[in-house]
């Protein structure tokens, strides 16, 4: 080969190692600048999303509406969480049925909401009473004695007694349930000569609450009374108007 035809063929193999040299720069450089381009990718990564749900709570937290007031002459009607049943709740109190609400002010507060629930629904309303027991039906169980009329046998003791019967210090006012089981307390308690002496009452409270008397003590309920047959005959009282409600 000659001269001349040599010089050509060495650039043109000088130039292909000039671009090639080139070409090694360019990717060494470029794979100095990836690593950062990575970073900068992940930056970019939507968080994760236990972090969204953290964010959504504290923004629901944040935008929480305030606890809804209740009235005071509201009633409440739930479900008991653990045994599934219906409640009534009045001014703080659970109740499960009506015959366990002793206080006349609740009692005429869930019959008038009673009335009211009916009247909505289209039914025949309640006729709110006024807590009295109803007549005799059964001599197996039988309710509050009415005030006209005492049994043979309760007058027969009553004549007997020379002790005048007391009266209560804090009578509950005229027919209230109160005042019902206070009747069969002292219908109960002519059969026990033992108690003929002794002051036992069932009364009320300012507030229109349970108030026990035994002999010018007070009790709100009658597992507070210490002496045991009088608590017992107290509990025969209101189990007894319990059934005739």
């Amino acid at each position: 080969m000659t001269v001349e035809r040599f010089i050509p063929v060495v650039a043109i193999i000088g130039v292909a190692l000039l671009f090639l040299l080139l070409g090694v720069v360019l990717m060494l450089r470029q794979r100095t600048k990836t690593p950062m381009a990575h970073e900068a990718v992940a930056d970019d990564k939507p968080a994760p999303e236990w972090v969204k749900g953290l964010a959504g709570t504290a923004g629901k937290a944040l935008t929480r509406t305030p606890a809804t007031y209740v009235p005071a002459d509201a009633i409440l009607v739930r479900r008991d969480p653990v045994s599934g049943e219906w409640l009534v709740e009045v001014n703080g109190m659970q109740y499960f049925n009506l015959k366990d609400i002793h206080d006349d002010r609740a009692a005429n507060k869930v019959l008038e909401a009673l009335s009211g629930l009916q009247r909505f629904a289209g039914t025949i309303p309640i006729v709110k009473p006024e807590l009295k027991a109803p007549p005799v039906e059964s001599a197996a169980a039988p309710p509050a004695v009415p005030v006209a009329y005492i049994e043979p046998s309760v007058a027969q003791a009553m004549t007997k007694s020379s002790t005048p019967i007391s009266t209560s210090l804090r009578p509950a006012p005229p027919n209230t349930i109160l005042d019902q089981i206070e009747k069969i307390l002292q219908h109960n308690l002519l059969r026990y000569p033992e108690f003929v002496d002794r002051r036992i009452h069932v009364g009320a409270a300012a507030d229109g609450s349970m108030l026990i008397e035994v002999d010018r003590k007070f009790y709100q309920h009658a597992d507070e009374v210490p002496d045991l047959i009088i608590r017992g005959v107290l509990k025969a009282a209101i189990l007894e108007w319990e059934r005739s409600a």
